[in-house]
C-alpha cells in the first residue's frame, strides 16, 4: 500500500475551521467509461460535465470507476472541484480516481493507490465535541462476470485488496463503494430464514447472479450492509445500469434491441452505522455520458454517537425493608460490615478511602439483607380478590364497548371509568395498609427495647 504523500499534502491545511462542517455529507459512485483526453479541456469536456453535475446532486465526494486513465492527474475543475485519478499499472481500460467538493477538501488527510481496482481516501469531519469523525471512503472496481467465470483467483485478489484497505480501527466509519458487477437482487424467504437481512435491504432489484452470490458471502464476513438496498424507491431510482439485448420477437435480421435495467452498483457500511444512513438512490439525468447512473447516498454523521451502544447501568436495589425491622437482619448486616472494614487497607487518598467504604457498604448488604427482586410488575396486581373481580368486569366492559353497535356508547364508558376509580380507591387503601403494617413490625422492636432498657434500670442498685 502506497500513499501519495505529494498530493495528499494539498489537504493537510492548518488554516482554523471558522464554522463547523455540516454533518450531512453526501458520497456518490459513478462509473464514467472515460474520462476524455488531457488537451480537451473546453466546458463542454467530460470531466467538466462531471462537476457540473456534482453541483446539480450536491455531491461531496465521488468515486469514479473506469476513468481509462493511465497516468495520474491532479487538477482542480472549474466548478472548484479537485480531481484525482490514479495510475494504471496493469492495463489502459480500468482505472480508478475521487473528485471532492471545495467543502471537503480541507478534511481530506490523504489518499492511497492499492491496485487498478482498489484505492482509498481518508477524511477527518469536525464535530463539536472536539473529537474529529474519521471516516475512509474505499472506491472498488470489480471484474465482469465472464472474466471472473474464467479467471475465479481475480476475484479473490480483489476481495483481499478490499479487505486490506477495510484495516482500520473500530471507531473508524468505513464506506467501500463502487461498481461491483454483481446483482444482489431481491430478497428471498431463504435470506430472511439465513438471516441475511442484517446485511441487505429488502428494496433490492431484480434476480441475484453467481456475483451477487459472491458479494452476499463478502458482506456477513466483514459486518458490511449494501446501503442503497435499505431505501424503498421507484424502480428508476434503483437502476444503476442500463445494458441492451436483441429483441427476437422483432425477427432474426431486425436490428431492433430491448434495454435491460441493473443494479450492480452499491454503497456499503458498516452493519452499526445504519442509524446514519438518510438515502440512497440512483439518479439518471446526469450530463456525464455513461451507461451507469450516479449513485448517491446521503449520510448524517451527527448521528454517529447511535452507531455505539453505551451498556446500561444496573442499578443494586437491597432489601431496606427487611434491614429495619429485622433486629436479626441488622446484627448479621453489621457483622459483614465489620468483617469487610477490617479485611480491607486504609488508602493514603480520601477518595479512595470513599470508594472502599461504599464498595465494602454495598458487599455487605449483598452478603446480608440481599437484592430485590426485578422482575417487573403488572400496574395494578394485587392478590385482593375484590380487585380482581372487579379488573376483570372491567375488561368485560370494554370489550362490550369495542364491539357495541347498538347499546349507549356514553353508559358503558361512564361505567368503565367509575369502576376505574373503585380499583384505585381500593389499591390506595391495600397500599395505606400494608405501609401501616411495616411502620408496626418497626415499633414493635423498638418498644421491646425500649421496656427491656427500663426494666433493666429499675434493677440496678442504687450507691448512696
Amino acid at each position: 500500500m502506497t500513499t501519495s504523500s505529494k498530493h495528499s499534502s494539498l489537504f493537510t491545511s492548518k488554516k482554523t475551521v471558522s464554522s463547523l462542517l455540516s454533518l450531512l455529507l453526501s458520497l456518490a459512485t459513478f462509473n464514467i467509461r472515460g474520462l476524455g483526453q488531457d488537451e480537451d479541456l473546453s466546458v463542454h469536456s467530460k470531466r467538466e460535465q462531471l462537476g457540473i453535475d456534482l453541483i446539480r446532486y450536491n455531491v461531496d465526494i465521488c468515486a469514479i470507476q473506469e476513468t481509462k486513465v493511465t497516468e495520474p492527474i491532479d487538477c482542480v475543475l472549474s466548478s472548484g472541484h479537485r480531481l484525482i485519478c490514479f495510475e494504471q499499472r496493469d492495463g489502459r481500460h480500468g482505472g480508478l480516481g475521487f473528485v471532492m467538493s471545495p467543502r471537503i477538501m480541507n478534511f481530506v488527510t490523504r489518499w492511497s493507490y492499492i491496485s487498478d481496482r482498489v484505492c482509498f481516501l481518508d477524511l477527518e469531519i469536525p464535530a463539536r465535541s472536539g473529537n474529529p469523525i474519521r471516516c475512509r471512503v474505499v472506491n472498488a472496481y470489480s471484474q465482469h462476470r465472464k472474466l471472473a467465470a474464467d479467471n475465479p483467483k481475480s476475484l479473490e485478489n480483489i476481495n483481499s485488496q478490499l479487505r486490506d484497505a477495510m484495516k482500520v480501527s473500530s471507531n473508524v466509519e468505513i464506506f467501500p463503494l463502487g461498481d461491483f458487477n454483481s446483482k444482489l437482487g431481491k430478497m428471498t424467504q431463504s435470506d430472511y430464514n439465513y438471516e441475511l437481512s442484517s446485511f441487505m435491504g429488502s428494496h433490492g432489484m431484480g434476480a441475484r447472479n453467481e456475483m451477487g452470490d459472491h458479494l452476499l458471502d463478502f458482506l456477513p464476513e466483514n459486518d458490511l450492509l449494501a446501503a442503497n438496498t435499505c431505501f424503498q424507491h421507484n424502480s428508476r431510482h434503483k437502476t444503476t445500469f442500463t445494458g441492451w439485448r436483441k429483441d427476437w420477437s422483432a425477427g432474426r435480421r431486425s436490428k431492433k434491441t430491448l434495454p435491460v435495467y441493473s443494479q450492480i452498483d452499491y454503497v456499503l457500511c458498516r452493519n452499526r452505522s445504519r442509524s446514519m444512513l438518510v438515502d440512497a438512490r440512483s439518479y439518471a439525468g446526469a450530463y456525464t455520458y455513461s451507461d451507469h447512473r450516479l449513485l448517491v447516498a446521503r449520510i448524517d454523521f451527527g448521528k454517529v454517537n447511535l452507531c455505539f451502544k453505551r451498556p446500561k447501568k444496573t442499578k443494586l436495589k437491597f432489601n431496606t425493608t427487611e434491614l429495619v425491622s429485622n433486629g436479626a437482619m441488622q446484627e448479621k448486616f453489621h457483622n459483614k460490615l465489620d468483617d469487610a472494614l477490617r479485611c480491607s487497607a486504609m488508602p493514603d487518598s480520601p477518595n479512595e478511602n470513599l470508594e472502599q467504604l461504599l464498595d465494602s457498604i454495598k458487599d455487605a448488604a449483598k452478603n446480608s439483607i440481599g437484592v430485590q427482586d426485578r422482575r417487573l410488575r403488572l400496574r395494578h396486581s394485587s392478590d385482593d380478590d375484590e380487585v380482581q373481580e372487579m379488573s376483570l368486569e372491567r375488561h368485560q366492559l370494554r370489550q362490550l364497548l369495542n364491539n357495541n353497535k347498538s347499546l349507549d356508547r356514553t353508559t358503558l364508558r361512564s361505567s368503565i371509568n367509575w369502576m376505574t376509580n373503585s380499583i384505585k380507591k381500593k389499591l390506595k387503601k391495600l397500599r395505606e395498609a400494608a405501609a401501616d403494617q411495616i411502620c408496626q413490625d418497626i415499633l414493635i422492636p423498638t418498644t421491646a427495647g425500649t421496656c427491656l432498657k427500663q426494666s433493666a434500670l429499675s434493677t440496678r442498685p442504687i450507691h448512696q
